[in-house]
């Protein structure tokens, strides 16, 4: 089928074809929903093109939506489509009212529909359905007189009977006999845990320093409790090196959010009904780099190789590389090797140089870059000479290895200990003999000096114990 239609202006002529021939692709599949549940229909069509698929409620003859508008004044219907293939029909909270045929078409000539069915039934334990009877004549006298609340209130309003029989909760958990719109009965009971979407938290993205806070929503019966997790089971930094698994409530606040609270989030609700059920969030922090450099100052031999070490930290995820003494990039490959390593926010630089030469040392910088900023660390290459690298222990003296002792005050005094050992001993050094004479002397000195030692202590203890001879030598 063919339509065209002809739009004239003053500057052009426009014209419109719509060429395309719809179809359905597959039949609308019925759906079953609890009280209070969301319910989802879907409609699959082909070749659309310019056409447009409408919903209607068979039941109230009512146009639910038309393509991407809701039409009805209804709050709880929404529309959603992929790719204009599927056309999906939401109905939040649904109700007794809403069960019925559920009409799918598309605006051709003649018009094209198919329908689908939504079932509701009443709120069961653990997904069981609830069974529905007879009116039992005189019911109300069963629940407490004093609360003044009609059977059509709580009808109307979904949940109101858990705020307000809290006296005989036990009583409803067992079991509740109520009259629906229809004057049929319902029996309600216990109802699992469900994560209310639209007043959850979604994924979450913040600037460091900020205060966040992630909610959580929940429904259920009895009323849901809501714990918050790490995902990675990791604790909970709150601050002030105050550390938790767990954080209890439906809101979760963070002062002064910091890289380490980044992750994946849980919320999870149960209220001893099962199943639980869970909602993950995910945090994210932006923050700009930040390096740590472990060495600064590094020393090498040449032809030795060598590695340099940064860690970066940023998100968005940074670009990180190696510069040398003028900002010049080092080049990967060849003898220079980088390797990048990351974890979450971190990264973890190093530079491998394989047989250092005289063009290698000088000042390196590990650099790393973000859309928030950009930062760098510095280290020092220097080189290392053999001598200053052997520790030796052992000192020569014209030509003759000798080995340090305590008396290493008369090594720098040799040759006046030579000539003072000479004159001691009543002897002169030879031409020929001069390194034995002083390789003696080297012995004999010491011996000599320790035997002075000793006569000018033994006198100096006489002359305090003789006050005559002290008299008589004055020094």
């Amino acid at each position: 089928m063919s339509v065209e239609r002809k739009y004239s202006s003053n500057v052009k002529e426009v014209r419109l074809i719509k060429s395309a021939n719809p179809n359905f692709k597959e039949p609308i599949t019925n759906v079953t929903a609890s009280v209070g549940r969301e319910a989802k229909l879907a409609c699959a069509v082909q070749d659309l093109g310019a056409y447009k698929v409408a919903w209607l409620h068979i039941n109230t003859q009512t146009i639910l939506t038309i393509a991407n508008h809701v039409i009805t004044k209804n709050h709880r219907i929404a529309v959603s489509h992929s790719d204009h293939h599927t056309w999906f029909l939401h109905i939040r909270e649904v109700r007794e009212s809403d069960k019925g045929g559920y009409m799918c078409q598309i605006n051709t000539d003649p018009m094209k529909s198919q329908t689908g069915y939504l079932e509701v039934v009443g709120i069961g334990i653990g997904g069981v359905d609830v069974k529905v009877c007879e009116w039992a004549k005189g019911l109300e006298k069963e629940l407490p007189g004093e609360i003044g609340i009609s059977w059509e209130t709580i009808l109307a309003t979904p949940g109101i009977w858990v705020k307000v029989f809290q006296r005989t909760i036990d009583f409803l958990r067992r079991s509740i006999i109520a009259r629906s719109l229809h004057g049929k009965l319902i029996r309600i009971s216990e109802v699992p845990p469900d994560i209310v979407d639209y007043e959850t938290s979604t994924d979450m993205v913040v600037r460091e320093g900020s205060n966040v806070t992630l909610r959580c929503a929940a429904t259920g019966s009895p009323k849901p409790t809501i714990v918050w997790r790490r995902e990675d089971g990791q604790p909970i930094f709150l601050g002030k090196r105050e550390n938790v698994t767990a954080v209890d409530g439906p809101n979760f606040n963070i002062t002064k959010v910091s890289r380490v609270h980044m992750g994946a989030y849980l919320c999870i609700a149960s209220n001893q009904v099962p199943p639980s059920v869970s909602k993950r969030i995910m945090l994210i922090v932006h923050f700009p780099p930040v390096i740590l450099v472990p060495n600064q100052l590094v020393g090498v031999q040449e032809g030795q190789q060598l590695t340099l070490e940064c860690h970066s930290e940023a998100y968005p995820e940074s670009i990180n590389y190696w510069t040398k003494d003028k900002h010049e990039i080092v080049p990967q490959g060849g003898k220079y090797e980088p390797i990048r390593r990351e974890n979450a926010y971190t990264v973890y630089m190093k530079l491998t140089i394989n047989s250092v030469g005289p063009s290698d040392f000088g000042s390196y910088k590990c650099v790393s870059m973000n859309s928030l900023g950009d930062t760098d660390g510095s280290i020092k290459v220097y080189p290392i000479t053999s001598s200053s690298n052997s520790s030796s222990s052992n000192t020569r003296h014209k030509g003759k290895l000798r080995h340090n002792s305590s008396n290493d005050v008369f090594d720098g005094n040799q040759d006046m200990l030579k000539e003072r050992d000479l004159k001691f001993r009543g002897r002169k050094g030879t031409n020929g003999n001069e390194a034995d004479d002083y390789d003696d002397s080297g012995v004999m000195t010491i011996e000599n000096s320790l035997t002075l030692i000793f006569f000018l202590v033994t006198y100096t203890i006489y002359l305090q114990h003789h006050p005559q001879l002290r008299t008589l030598h004055p020094a």
